[in-house]
């Protein structure tokens, strides 16, 4: 219980200074912020401008000011006439994300786990070989091409799945998933190359350990070995990067958003910073640092379910 506050004191503390420098951002760009947002409009819509985002208040009133209304779910309005709020923004832009990464995590270890165990298992066969050197040339090309790529190829080319756009899962479900298909592959892909990488080479350090031969000397059967008694101790290391590529997988979604013209944060953080909606994007770039920390938060605990001796260290 006390491991438990402290790692939770933590958190609040890596979180109210990851929300102080998203706000401070706004303060470093150069020039008066309020003329930056209201690049071309009169001197009394700046004026706005400057009275509602309190530029004549010290920082840390400002700041405070700020974080209480982004706590309360206040991400202020936008000033060129978009339509909508923020917060209506992120109402669907976040669950938008969180989907795409839910299936490229899916997908990455669908495919990881079991092909990083059978490259181990067969460890410098031919198959092996051929896995690494496929998995080289997946980390050597960038994500950008690869959905450029699948999407001339699969949209353009041959019209087998849709080119752009998303659809909502509650709204059609095959049309969900068709529309899905293309930017999860471009992100999967190198995510896959990663973790198959990472898990064969601790797989392999495993198989040598005494309680895998006392195993095989009880006559188990190889794949009771590898996916029972292998495998389990083998992932923390791929648990630990799966959790850390959430960063990855944001800063890869920003561009794949864009590519397929799927509305979740990244398409509307790129947005923001391009029609100059910095009270805004400071708010989405402040909620895709949260979710980053979190997740990584969670990754913690769930060491303690793949490996008994971190619960009781």
């Amino acid at each position: 219980m006390r491991t438990l506050a402290t790692k939770a004191a933590r958190l609040v503390v890596v979180i109210l200074l990851l929300t102080m420098v998203s706000f401070l951002a706004q303060s470093l760009l150069p020039g008066d912020p309020a003329e930056l947002i209201g690049f071309g409009a009169d001197p009394e819509k700046i004026g706005e401008i400057r009275t509602e985002l309190e530029l004549d208040r010290p920082v840390p009133v400002r700041y405070l000011s700020w974080l209480t209304d982004f706590v309360t779910g206040d991400l202020g309005d936008y000033y060129r006439n978009k339509g909508g709020t923020p917060i209506e923004g992120v109402k669907t832009a976040l669950p938008t994300s969180l989907l795409l990464m839910l299936y490229t995590q899916i997908a990455a270890l669908a495919v990881a786990i079991p092909l990083g165990v059978l490259t181990a298992y067969r460890a410098d066969s031919l198959f092996d070989k051929g896995a690494n050197i496929a998995a080289f040339l997946a980390l050597s090309v960038p994500g950008f091409v690869v959905a450029y790529l699948l999407k001339k190829y699969f949209a353009l080319d041959n019209n087998v799945l849709p080119e752009s756009g998303w659809v909502p899962l509650t709204e059609n479900v095959g049309e969900h998933f068709k529309h899905a298909v293309l930017p999860v592959a471009a992100l999967t892909l190198s995510q896959v190359a990663v973790y198959f990488r990472l898990l064969r080479s601790d797989m392999i350090a495993t198989l040598q350990e005494d309680f895998i031969t006392m195993a095989r000397a009880k006559g188990l059967r190889p794949r009771r070995i590898l996916f029972r008694h292998a495998l389990r101790p083998s992932s923390l290391t791929l648990l630990t990067v799966a959790g850390l590529n959430v960063g990855t997988l944001i800063s890869a979604a920003v561009l794949v958003e864009q590519i397929f013209k799927v509305p979740g944060m990244g398409f509307l953080l790129v947005e923001g910073v391009f029609s100059r909606e910095y009270p805004a994007t400071q708010s989405f770039i402040a909620i895709v640092g949260i979710l980053f920390v979190l997740i990584n938060y969670l990754v913690d605990f769930l060491y303690a379910v793949l490996d008994p001796r971190i619960r009781h260290a």
